[in-house]
């Protein structure tokens, strides 16, 4: 029984985890639109200023080549973060397993136990006061 519930408090805690997870993808997604919208924005004004100050051949040479180098600079980020989620994969197992033990250690225990010491506090909580 107190595996059972032990269990249902898990399952209500991932369920709200999913809901705050999908609320702040939510977010970040629209966020993501509209740092896109700027980021247009800014590259025509760049090619725009640099434009004025070169020809427009050398304008789209330096912004396209800047852009290059930032999507490398990304690139080399994505694929050093593929570590973290092995790290993350060993932690989920982890903690499965330390779940799974805890359940089979209450195999044992009688189910009537937790509504006994239930009862107990209770009494403890409620008696008099002088």
């Amino acid at each position: 029984m107190l595996g059972q519930l032990l269990k249902g408090a898990v399952m209500v805690a991932a369920v709200e985890n999913a809901r705050r997870a999908a609320r702040r993808a939510m977010v970040l997604a629209i966020a993501l639109v509209f740092f896109l919208i700027a980021t247009g924005f800014l590259l025509a004004a760049s090619w725009q200023a640099l434009a004025a100050a070169t020809s427009s051949l050398t304008a789209t040479l330096i912004v396209g080549g800047a852009n290059l180098a930032f999507a490398l600079v990304l690139v080399v980020i994505a694929n050093a973060g593929g570590r973290q989620s092995n790290i993350g994969k060993r932690l989920a197992e982890t903690a499965e397993r330390d779940l799974s033990a805890f359940h089979e250690s209450l195999k044992g225990v009688s189910p009537l136990l937790p509504i006994v010491g239930a009862v107990a506090i209770g009494y403890l909580l409620t008696g008099k006061r002088r």
